[in-house]
């Protein structure tokens, strides 16, 4: 039964993974799909500069914890870092968990650099534009969902008989 279980875990990790892929790639072309618009020059308050001020300072942590936790996913992954032992499922979760982080830095790097574009169309109101908002929100919703993964791998760790408990399970019982 265990092996049963285990192989509809690594199905399921697969298909995860495989959606993980699609999704990013489809966001990318959709992103890259999009124009730039122009706009009247405008002057930058107070209040928006505030604002793109925190939605900056906010990508930039996200995109540093992104970075970081790939490349931590990928060392792993790679055997390159000691880790916890990883079934197949959990390597496959931790490649998926990666594979988000890595789209979510894209994406924090996307949104930064068109940022530097509208500062210098000198058009702020572009800031709440479909072609700002989608990187921003591609961006954070790949950090969580890579971070959904990790507890994930987490539960199943957490929720795994030891050896001590699967060698007395198998003992016949007479």
């Amino acid at each position: 039964m265990t092996r049963k279980v285990r192989t509809y875990a690594e199905w399921i990790a697969a298909a995860a993974f495989v959606a993980v892929l699609v999704t990013g790639a489809i966001a990318v072309s959709w992103t890259w799909s999009q124009p730039f618009e122009g706009c009247a020059i405008q002057s930058l308050t107070a209040s928006t500069q505030h604002a793109i001020d925190q939605y900056s300072e906010s990508v930039k942590n996200l995109l540093t914890l992104s970075t970081g936790l790939a490349a931590l996913g990928g060392a792993l992954v790679l055997g390159l870092r000691e880790g916890p032992k990883l079934t197949q499922t959990r390597r496959i979760l931790l490649l998926t968990s990666t594979t988000c982080f890595v789209f979510s830095a894209y994406f924090a790097l996307l949104w930064q650099s068109w940022l530097a574009q509208l500062h210098l169309s000198e058009c702020p109101s572009l800031i709440t534009h479909r072609v700002m908002r989608f990187p921003f929100i591609a961006h954070t919703n790949f950090f969580v969902i890579g971070l959904v993964f990790i507890g994930l791998i987490v539960l199943s760790a957490a929720f795994e008989p030891s050896s001590h408990e699967e060698r007395r399970d198998e003992q016949p019982r007479g």
